[in-house]
């Protein structure tokens, strides 16, 4: 029996903990793991709750500048639902500042791009778009793009100026007067 024990000791003791040993090098002890990410969530919880606890010596700055930190997410909602406001209520408007907008370089697209990707969260604009210069193209295309804006500003205001009445509006208000009614003449 000495010897079968010997062996058996030798796989189970003499091997088993130099293998433990090397998996936990590689793989962690996961108690220790759960340990750290508990640790890290209640260090987190901890500095949501400093931040959003009301504090005693607030000044009207602090408010003022929270207040703003706090605008950016509704203001762009509400800049992006605008547009598509103004693309079916005023589909001229809306060209303007479409080719208003494609005026902008690409470099302070990139810009205002990251600014958003800060505060929003995304890694959508990583992929190689600092590098971009502006080519002879994209400058010759930005010159027709201002020519076409300052022919859709004069084909807006000749729409603007115009008193003719709509004849589809005139058409309507027509159907809707009854013919049984006369006009009064100020009697």
């Amino acid at each position: 029996m000495g010897i079968i024990s010997t062996i058996v000791s030798g796989f189970t003791g003499g091997l088993a903990q130099p293998v433990t040993q090397l998996a936990t090098t590689f793989f962690g002890d996961k108690s220790k793991r759960d340990e750290y990410d508990s640790n890290e969530n209640v260090a987190g919880l901890g500095e949501f709750a400093a931040e959003n606890n009301v504090q005693n010596n607030r000044t009207w700055w602090d408010s003022l500048v929270d207040g703003l930190n706090r605008l950016m997410r509704p203001s762009s909602f509400f800049t992006f639902l605008g547009l598509m406001w103004l693309a079916m209520y005023n589909p001229q408007k809306f060209a303007i500042v479409s080719s208003s907008l494609a005026l902008v370089p690409a470099q302070i697209w990139t810009i205002l791009g990251l600014m958003i990707a800060f505060l929003f969260p995304s890694r959508l604009l990583e992929k190689g778009m600092l590098n971009k210069g502006v080519t002879q193209s994209d400058a010759q295309n930005i010159v027709k793009m201002a020519q076409n804006v300052n022919t859709l500003k004069e084909q807006y205001e000749d729409v603007q100026t115009k008193d003719e009445p709509n004849n589809s509006i005139v058409a309507w208000l027509s159907s809707k007067i009854s013919p049984n009614i006369e006009p009064k003449n100020g009697s």
